[in-house]
Order: C-alpha cells, then structure tokens, then sequence
C-alpha cells in the first residue's frame, strides 16, 4: 500500500506543479475560501456531489445537448481535482502557520506548501500496509486505518470541490476572508 501511496502523492504533486505554477492566485484564493468558510464549502460540495449524476441524465436526455457531455464530465473532474489540490494547499497553509518549532522545516514557497498538504492528506493510506503481519488484530487495525483515509480524503475531495465552486474557480474571493461576507455592506457593495 505504501508505494502505490507514493505514487499518488508522485503523480497529484506532478499535476500540482499546473495549478502552483500556472493559476496560483485562483489555487490560493480556493484554499483560503475552504480555509474560511469551510462548513459553507463542504455542504455546497456535498450538494453538488449529488447533482452531478442528474446533471448527467438531464443532458443525455435532451438530444441537442447530448454533444456537451464530454465537456461536462471534463469541467466536473477539473473541479473536483482542483478542489482536492485546494484542500491540499489549505492543509500546508494550516500545517506550516503552526507555532510548534517543527513547522518551521514545513515553511517554504507554494510548491512546498501543497507538497506538504498532500503528504498529510495521504499519510493515513501510507500506514496501511505494514499491519498485515499481526493477523486479525492488524486486520482490524488496517481496516480503521482505510476508513478514516477514506473519511479524510471524501472529505477534503467535496469540501475542496465546494471551495471551488464557491469561489467561482478561484476568481472571487468574498468568501476567502477571515471576516465571512453577510453580503451587505463592504468595499465595492452598496445596501440596497
């Protein structure tokens, strides 16, 4: 379990580099809205979660439609990709703001940072592998490690999915203040 493990973390950090490099700000601004405002991220993640088979149906359903299929099934994988390299980020961000003196070897640019944040959101299916030698009792054990590597990845997957959608991909930051918007009063709005 430990190198197929690895070779996920491998290859999200490979796909990573695309966001890091290419749209940190969005990458960023998707971190800080699920960072903000995640109990808000994750129930619109898991109600999009739910939608998106329906979505599906409705669009094979109409026959003029039946052509953006691929590009819905393409829009929604970015998106849930990107929401999971977004809870990624968050997670590094987090880990590396910590007072502890071993935070300190965690602090580093934005590569490093989402470096950080995946090995923390895989290390749970990284232990998995070595507690086959103690029979039923590590059989045991592996299967809580399984579920809660599970719980965590389902998890960050919907909450960074909601973050995305939330932030309209990254480019609207309203929700990725400390202060959460009421949508009132604020730069750039007026009461109505």
């Amino acid at each position: 379990m430990f190198f197929s493990t690895l070779s996920l973390f491998i290859i999200l950090a490979v796909v990573g580099l695309i966001p890091v490099f290419m749209v940190r700000p969005q990458l960023e601004t998707a971190a800080d809205t699920l960072r903000h405002s995640f109990p808000r991220a994750f129930l619109l993640g898991l109600a999009a979660e739910f939608l998106l088979l329906p979505g599906l149906v409705v669009l094979a359903l109409a026959l003029l439609t039946i052509p953006l299929i691929p590009l819905y099934v393409a829009a929604a994988g970015l998106a849930l990709l990107g929401g999971y390299l977004a809870a990624a980020y968050a997670a590094g961000g987090l880990a590396a703001e910590q007072d502890a003196e071993w935070a300190e070897n965690l602090r580093g640019g934005p590569y490093k940072t989402l470096l950080v944040g995946l090995a923390l959101l895989l290390v749970l299916y990284a232990m998995i592998g070595p507690f086959g030698i103690l029979g039923v009792l590590g059989d045991l054990f592996e299967a809580m490690l399984w579920t809660a590597a599970s719980v965590v990845s389902w998890v960050a997957v919907t909450s960074g999915f909601g973050a995305v959608l939330l932030s309209y991909g990254g480019t609207r930051d309203d929700y990725a203040r400390p202060e959460s918007p009421d949508l009132g009063e604020g730069p750039g709005r007026a009461v109505v």
